[in-house]
C-alpha cells in the first residue's frame, strides 16, 4: 500500500473457469467478481482485496451496481437467459428476482429502485421492448414495439443529490410490504432439484470423474478456507501412471503409454545441445594442449610446418587477451595464465622455424 492508500494485490480465485464480469462500487469500498465455468460463482472482496461475501454460484455475466452502491443486480445476459437477481449489498441478503430475456441494453433509475432490460436493434430486430422491474423483482412496466425497431432507452438523468441515499427499509423504499424473493431459478432450488452431479458414461462409478455442475451457497466468507473452496473442476487434471493427461471416463486399457511426443522432442533437443557443448569443449581442449613435439623431433618440412601453425593459431589466441588487457577487461584465472605463455611460445615458434630451414636446405 502506498502513502495514497493505493493497494497492488494479486486476486486469486478458488474457481477454474473464465472471467465473466468486475465490478467495483460506487461507493469505492468493495467490488465483485463473477467467475468459473457456469453456474458462475460471484464474490465481494473490500478494498484490501479480501473476500468478504459469496453470492454463490448462478446463471450470469454481468455485474450492476445502484447509483448509491447499496444494490447490484447480478444478471445472464447475452447468450445467457437473462436471469437477474437483485440484492441488499450492504445487508448481504437476496431482495428480488426478475426474468428479463434477450436483455442487449440495461440500467439503474437514479432512485436505485428500478432496474431497466431492453431488447433493442441492431442486435435484435424482433420483439424489440423495454421492461422495468423494482428492486423486488416485480414488473412495473413494459412496452413492446409492434411495427417499429427500439435503437436506446435509459433513464432521465438527475442531478447528484437529488434522490437520497436509500438508507430506509426496503419496505418503506417500495411505499408496502416486500414480497419475498422468488424460488424459481435459486440456488438453493437448484441444488435441492439436483438428484446428484452429471458424470460422463464412461465415467460413471469412478471416483476419480470430474464434476462438472458445482454448486455453492450464498453466505459469509471464510477467508483462511476461500480459495480451498472451489469445486472439482479446480482440481489437478487425471493423468495416466507415465504422467499424461487423460480424458475423464476414458477406459484405463486406452491410457497412452510411453513419453509424448512434445516430452521425446525436449529429449531429442537436449541431447542435441550436450553434443554441441561437448564438442565446443574438445575443441578448447585441443587448442588450450601444449605442443609436446621439440624441434629435435622434427624430421619433415611438412610435420615443422604443422607444428608451427598450431602454434600461430595460440600466439593469435595470445594477441587477443592482450588487447582485451589493454583496453580494461579483466581476464580469468585460465587467461592469465594462457597469456603468461606467450613468450615460450615465441621462443619455440622461432626454433621450429629454424629447424624448418635446415631440413629445406
Amino acid at each position: 500500500m502506498d502513502n495514497l492508500g493505493v493497494v497492488d494485490q494479486r486476486v486469486d480465485l478458488p474457481q477454474e473457469g473464465p472471467t465473466y464480469d468486475a465490478a467495483w462500487s460506487p461507493t469505492g469500498m468493495e467490488f465483485i467478481i463473477i467467475y468459473g465455468f457456469m453456474p458462475a460463482r460471484a464474490t465481494m472482496f473490500n478494498e484490501r482485496c479480501e473476500p468478504i461475501f459469496d453470492f454463490g454460484t448462478g446463471s450470469r455475466n454481468t455485474i450492476s451496481f445502484s447509483p448509491h452502491g447499496r444494490f447490484v443486480a447480478l444478471a445472464g445476459f447475452g447468450n445467457l437467459a437473462g436471469a437477474v437477481e437483485f440484492w441488499d449489498k450492504n445487508k448481504q441478503t437476496l431482495v428480488g428476482r426478475a426474468q428479463l430475456s434477450c436483455t442487449t441494453m440495461h440500467g439503474w433509475s437514479p432512485c436505485s429502485r428500478y432496474f431497466l432490460g431492453a431488447t433493442t436493434f441492431p442486435r435484435l430486430r424482433v420483439d424489440n421492448c423495454f421492461r422495468v422491474v423494482r428492486i423486488d423483482g416485480q414488473l412495473i412496466h413494459e412496452h413492446k414495439m409492434e411495427d417499429s425497431l427500439l435503437h436506446q432507452v435509459v433513464f432521465k438523468p438527475a442531478l447528484r443529490g437529488v434522490f437520497p441515499d436509500p438508507k430506509t427499509a426496503l419496505d418503506d423504499m417500495i411505499g408496502g410490504p416486500m414480497q419475498a424473493p422468488t424460488s424459481a431459478g435459486s440456488t438453493k432450488s437448484q441444488k435441492k432439484e439436483k438428484t446428484g452431479v452429471y458424470r460422463p458414461p464412461g465415467s460413471r462409478g469412478m471416483a476419480s470423474s470430474v464434476t462438472l455442475h458445482d454448486y455453492v451457497e450464498a453466505g459469509k466468507v471464510d477467508k483462511a478456507a476461500f480459495l480451498s473452496s472451489g469445486s472439482g473442476l479446480s482440481a489437478a487434471p487425471a493423468r495416466s501412471s507415465t504422467g499424461r493427461k487423460v480424458v475423464p471416463g476414458m477406459d484405463p486399457a486406452d491410457f497412452p503409454t510411453g513419453p509424448s511426443k512434445a516430452a521425446i522432442a525436449k529429449q531429442k533437443k537436449k541431447e542435441r545441445e550436450r553434443q554441441v557443448k561437448a564438442q565446443k569443449e574438445a575443441a578448447a581442449k585441443e587448442a588450450a594442449a601444449p605442443v609436446k613435439s621439440t624441434p629435435a623431433d622434427i624430421q619433415t618440412v611438412e610435420a615443422g610446418e604443422k607444428l608451427a601453425k598450431k602454434l600461430k593459431k595460440k600466439l593469435r589466441s595470445v594477441d587477443a587477451l592482450k588487447s582485451n588487457q589493454a583496453e580494461g577487461k579483466e581476464l580469468n584465472q585460465e587467461q592469465l595464465d594462457k597469456l603468461a605463455s606467450g613468450s615460450a611460445l615465441e621462443k619455440e615458434l622461432a626454433e621450429i622455424e629454424t629447424r624448418i630451414k635446415e631440413l629445406s636446405a
